[in-house]
């Protein structure tokens, strides 16, 4: 209980308040707040410093007293605001609740004398409506007036994130395919469904004035108030209903009865305590720390806690992004709906959309890459989706409340075609196919655009060198008169590591990739360099001529000096080193001069390496890279063996890293006939 103060304290406060900074001078102006609500009596002094902070008390008169009356004797809050902003005073639902909530009424009807009659104060008149539904609350005038102005499929969308039944939405759509009017319509609708309840607060358990939190989570600050909570503000400034209703803040707007829509980001944990209601995540799958580490399944286990707890009936939580890769947070969500739920459908309208645009005679694969100059048919992906074959928009509804939407941007935006994105398709066919297509690559800038030069190097025939134990097999034995290359990947942690052994056959004029193996720790015990060394000398002991063994910078002395005085050549390279030895193994790849034995770890490890910063090869957080990085260091290795082999094939000039992975292999015969350029 807030303990009284006699007045001569009181005023000394104020005194006090005058003669301080602002920041203590706004902390004793809150302790005098909190004596003004709990005393009884008030000298003049105080009575009139309180009520002149209020808008309501500066109203002219008759207005003042008369609104004033309305509230003491239980007009609603709504009614009497509406009353006065006819009479063209500009006070909000927020600034009534304050003048109420902060005992300042009972000043105002003691000063002016007014007599109790009807309904006492505390006993307002409940006023409430009912919603009308979604699509007329978005269209017609009086609401959002945004008849025309929404995708059909869009309103689709909205209906089945607000669906009574619905508790989590999942939705992965394309750039362009407007996620941020969704949320900030989503938002609307939720706060007009508050304001139309009579005592929300009451209908939820809550204690009275309790506040209502819906929250908008993006991955910056400047993010989430530019993006969705823009989107939201433009709708409600632009709609009749919600004149006077709210008041406007930079990252937040309070409603009355007590409710607050807040704009946050990934990087602040502020939100954590507030009591929300209802959450939307805009850009949820590039929610990620400088360690790719997924910051979106951290907030969301915040949130989902708290909505659970309190609101467990009613809360709803929309996870809404463009793809990153096939491994973030919210694709993996939609994924696991899609498995454990059943597909819906949202409008056939879409796909007869499609199927008339191809009729009516929109280019098809082959003329855009006639158009574009350029060979992304080399992508099969890619060719699908420009003929049409794999156009996305699905949806599903799981078990426990939970949705998933997957929708390409022209899925959805009616104003855009495939055929528009022909330039984004030549220029990076990848990333294209994850901002508009909605089909992302398992890594964010993949070092591998093209996987088919990698399915072409692995050969089939060959079998695996080590045996069901993890050990090499006895028959795994040396050809003469060849040179070995092994390169030990130690990494920083001390919990696995990769080796692999390779050469070139210039027979086959390709690099040979003999032996690709990891070695991981124990759970409770870090990685035994002792058993990398054991491999080692097993190679040498059964005949193979190790010309030189390489090894990261990472935990490597001990072994180096070791390894010479076991008469094994041994050095150090660096990490600049290392991606030097990537665009050699590309080189390989892309002109198939590289035998690779079925390795699954190995080829995940390619597949899903990415370039990070643009200068760092790095893998997802969950993966790998350590068998990766041995063969790509023995590939570089054996490809100086066969260097003369290597240098003939670009005899006519290397061409780019970009130009290689644009263009099918049937063009690079002419590739090789333009004038030179740098490898970059």
């Amino acid at each position: 209980m807030t303990q009284c103060v006699p007045v001569p304290c009181f005023h000394a406060m104020h005194v006090a308040a005058d003669a301080v900074a602002p920041t203590a001078k706004k902390l004793l102006r809150f302790q005098a707040d909190r004596v003004i609500q709990t005393r009884e009596n008030w000298t003049m002094e105080s009575e009139n410093w309180a009520l002149q902070k209020s808008k309501m008390w500066s109203l002219p008169e008759p207005d003042r007293s008369e609104a004033i009356r309305r509230l003491y004797e239980g007009k609603s809050r709504r009614s009497v605001g509406r009353w006065l902003r006819e009479r063209g005073h500009e006070i909000s639902t927020p600034t009534i609740d304050r003048f109420v909530n902060d005992g300042l009424l009972a000043l105002a009807v003691k000063k002016l004398g007014i007599d109790r009659a009807g309904k006492v104060s505390g006993e307002e008149e409940q006023e409430g409506e009912e919603p009308v539904p979604l699509r007329e609350f978005i269209e017609k005038p009086q609401y959002l007036n945004l008849q025309g102005g929404v995708y059909p499929t869009l309103l689709d969308i909205a209906e089945l994130c607000n669906a009574e039944n619905t508790r989590e939405a999942y939705l992965s759509m394309g750039k362009g395919s407007g996620k941020s009017t969704l949320a900030g319509i989503l938002m609307a609708r939720w706060v007009y469904e508050l304001l139309c309840e009579p005592n929300p607060q009451s209908k939820f358990g809550l204690l009275p004035d309790s506040r209502l939190v819906i929250l908008n989570l993006s991955t910056s600050k400047e993010q989430a108030k530019q993006v969705v909570f823009a989107n939201f503000m433009a709708r409600i400034r632009n709609s009749p209903w919600f004149t006077g209703e709210f008041d406007e803040y930079t990252t937040r707007c309070v409603f009355g009865k007590n409710i607050h829509v807040i704009c946050g980001h990934s990087g602040s944990r502020s939100f954590i305590g507030y009591d929300t209601f209802r959450a939307v995540m805009d850009e949820s799958s590039w929610m990620v720390d400088t360690k790719q580490h997924s910051v979106a399944e951290d907030i969301y286990d915040v949130l989902i806690g708290s909505l659970k707890t309190r609101y467990p009936q009613h809360y709803k939580l929309v996870a809404v992004s463009s793809p990153r890769t096939t491994e973030d947070w919210l694709t993996k969500e939609v994924e696991e709906v899609e498995k454990t739920g059943e597909p819906i459908e949202l409008r056939a309208g879409a796909h007869t959309r499609i199927e008339t645009e191809q009729r009516e005679g929109s280019p098809g694969a082959t003329e855009i890459h006639e158009q574009s100059g350029v060979g992304i048919l080399s992508l099969p992906a890619v060719q699908k989706l420009l003929r049409g074959e794999e156009d996305v928009l699905e949806a599903y509804k799981g078990p426990g409340g939970t949705v998933a939407v997957r929708a390409s941007t022209w899925m959805v935006n009616t104003g855009a075609r495939r055929a528009d994105y022909i330039r984004n398709f030549a220029r990076t066919p990848r990333k294209a196919l994850r901002d508009f297509a909605c089909k992302p690559t398992a890594v964010e800038e993949p070092w591998l655009r093209d996987p088919s030069v990698l399915d072409r190097a692995v050969n089939e025939q060959r079998v695996s060198p080590l045996g069901d134990d993890g050990r090499l097999s006895e028959d795994f034995q040396p050809d003469e008169d060849v040179g070995y290359f092994v390169h030990i990947d130690l990494a920083a942690r001390r919990d696995a590591a990769g080796l692999a052994m390779g050469h070139w056959c210039e027979k086959k004029h390709k690099c040979i990739v003999d032996l690709a193996m990891c070695f991981e720790a124990h759970e409770t015990e870090n990685l035994d360099f002792r058993k990398i060394r054991a491999v080692v000398y097993e190679l040498v002991a059964r005949g193979f001529n190790i010309e030189e063994c390489t090894l990261d910078k990472h935990n490597s002395v001990d072994t180096i000096r070791e390894f010479g005085e076991r008469g094994v050549s041994a050095r150090e390279i660096t990490d600049a080193d290392q991606v030097k030895a990537y665009d050699g193994l590309l080189e390989l790849l892309i002109f198939d001069m590289l035998d690779l034995y079925p390795q699954e770890r190995l080829l995940k490890e390619l597949r899903e390496l990415q370039w990070m910063r643009g200068d760092r090869l790095d893998h997802p957080g969950s993966g790998s890279k350590d068998i990766a990085d041995s063969v790509a260091v023995v590939a570089a290795q054996a490809r100086e063996q066969g260097s003369n082999l290597v240098a003939f094939a670009f005899s006519s000039g290397p061409v780019t890293r970009e130009d290689a992975w644009t263009r099918p292999s049937t063009e690079f015969n002419e590739l090789l006939k333009q004038p030179s350029r740098d490898w970059s």
